[in-house]
């Protein structure tokens, strides 16, 4: 079962796509890989304790994403 932390990301990204998930491993089925990644990122198994700890690794995955964003626009 989703915890309350991954429902809410999945009731807004995508503009709400996956709302309807109520399993890791239906996402993980869902076919979009990053969405995957945040999901599991945001699971207690990967030691997501809490709404801090959530909010802690989606900057850190928007840093990352940045990064290769930004390599991607100086790449020839």
């Amino acid at each position: 079962m989703l915890t309350p932390i991954q429902k809410l990301a999945a009731r807004v990204y995508g503009g709400g796509d996956y709302a309807h998930l109520t399993q890791l491993s239906d996402c993980e089925d869902c076919g979009d890989t990053l969405f995957t990644a945040l999901q599991r990122e945001l699971d207690p198994g990967e030691d997501c304790d809490g709404l801090e700890e959530a909010r802690r690794r989606v900057r850190q995955m928007i840093r990352d994403l940045q990064a290769v964003s930004d390599a991607l626009e100086l790449a020839e």
